[in-house]
């Protein structure tokens, strides 16, 4: 009877009770309510995500899928291998992997699907994509609350104004991030506010002062008297570059040639990480630039002259010959001020003119293990305040150099950490390359 029915179903629901056995007569009944009910007690294999009239299948609510917020992901590469975006971390993989699951089900995309997808395209650093995605729904928003004429906003405002301040980061657009960050200076949610407090401190360290002055490298030692007036009885020469002048200084020498090679620090860099002091193991082909430099008639001197002006802001190999030897130094002309943190494995990059943070300074970084293994470790960019954590890594972060292309880069390219080598990291070589303020190379040890 379906008035007797109607009034069970009532009473046992009303004490927070269910029977299969009463609630599968809704069937019998045509009870739209009650059968909704009664099917969602029942496996129906719709895919992750399914919604109708009568049936849905909600997989948060089901627990089979859960937002999942990464703090911190570190990739390893700031650039894509091959053709396809490899996601390095095996755990993050199955979590984004079940997202576009879930989402290949729906007909359409929300705002909430929207933002999680733009969260996990910039764990990803596909940032365009990210960022493309973001505007589409500010746009969709500001058409929407026209329609809804002052309407309470959405209940997901708050990480969507997060997400833009991020963008505005990537953006350089620092106002907009001070103006979003001023609007939940004193949000009562501890763990938000400190998030928006962060921003707000990255924005003052990149309109802060300038860091301190790297301290002054240590002199050579002197030599002992007789070796000096041994010296000083056959020629000989040594020669040092600092700041685009080049200090020779010789013994009984009437003469010297100089050659100047153009090197590109990136490609010597990635040759030979830790041999950058060597510069006799540069390949050299043929000089840029030769010139004889005559040298007065005298027993001893020291001879100043500055860079040729097309080496000015290059990267060059300086060669000097002079009675049958020859002498090499590498200059990696830069106007950068660099502060490297060993211990806690950051960096800061200034410019050494106006003191300024250099933002999207490209930075690369090999480790040399305990057994004299060379691997590449990470790279990345310095952000808005000039910094960079060039140490961090995910312990399982570098399962995807398991999946470099064979003949994709070769070398020292697809040599990268494997997973469980990362205790095993003895020292640390940095390049930093700016288009605007040139390159250095430095090495470090690891963080303890």
């Amino acid at each position: 009877n379906a008035g007797f029915f109607r009034k069970l179903t009532a009473a046992i629901a009303a004490r927070r009770g269910y029977d299969d056995t009463i609630w599968r007569y809704a069937v019998y009944h045509n009870d739209a309510p009650t059968l909704k009910e009664w099917l969602a007690h029942r496996e129906i294999d719709c895919g992750p995500w399914f919604a109708s009239a009568l049936y849905n299948v909600d997989p948060v609510a089901r627990r089979t899928y859960e937002h999942l917020e990464y703090s911190p992901l570190i990739n390893p590469r700031a650039h894509r291998i091959g053709a396809e975006w490899r996601i390095g971390n095996p755990a993050f993989a199955r979590q984004y992997r079940a997202l576009m699951e879930i989402l290949a089900h729906k007909p359409m995309l929300g705002d909430a699907d929207n933002l999680q997808t733009v969260y996990y395209l910039f764990l990803q650093d596909r940032v365009e994509e990210a960022l493309a995605r973001l505007h589409a729904v500010s746009q969709e928003r500001e058409r929407a609350a026209k329609v809804r004429s002052g309407t309470p906003l959405p209940k997901d405002d708050l990480q969507f104004d997060y997400l833009r301040c991020y963008a505005a980061f990537y953006e350089q657009n620092l106002g907009e991030a001070r103006a979003i960050v001023k609007q939940y200076a004193d949000y009562p949610v501890d763990r938000w506010r400190k998030l928006f407090a962060e921003a707000a401190s990255q924005l003052d360290a990149i309109e802060g002062a300038a860091a301190a002055a790297s301290a002054a490298q240590p002199g050579e030692p002197d030599r002992e008297a007789e070796q000096a007036a041994l010296a000083a009885a056959e020629p000989a020469f040594e020669f040092k570059i600092e700041s685009g002048t080049v200090a020779l200084h010789w013994n009984n020498l009437p003469g010297v040639t100089v050659n100047y090679y153009r090197i590109d620090p990136e490609f010597a860099f990635s040759s030979a990480p830790f041999a950058s002091q060597d510069a006799s193991r540069f390949g050299i082909v043929k000089p840029a630039k030769t010139e004889q430099r005559a040298l007065p008639n005298s027993a001893e001197g020291t001879e100043h002259w500055q860079l040729p002006e097309e080496f000015a802001k290059a990267s060059v190999l300086v060669e000097i010959l002079g009675a049958g030897a020859r002498k090499t130094q590498a200059c990696h002309a830069n106007t950068l001020k660099l502060t490297v943190a060993e211990n806690y494995g950051r960096l800061e990059v200034r410019a050494s003119g106006d003191g300024k943070p250099v933002s999207a300074a490209y930075v690369k970084v090999y480790a040399r293990l305990r057994n004299g293994t060379v691997r590449f470790f990470k790279d990345g960019y310095t952000d808005l305040r000039g910094k960079f954590d060039y140490a961090s890594l995910n312990d399982s972060g570098t399962a995807a150099a398991k999946n470099v292309p064979a003949g994709g880069g070769g070398g020292l390219e697809s040599q990268m950490l494997q997973p469980g080598e990362l205790g095993q990291v003895e020292r640390l070589a940095l390049l930093i390359m700016s288009d605007t303020h040139g390159s250095e190379v430095r090495e470090a040890a690891p963080p303890q």
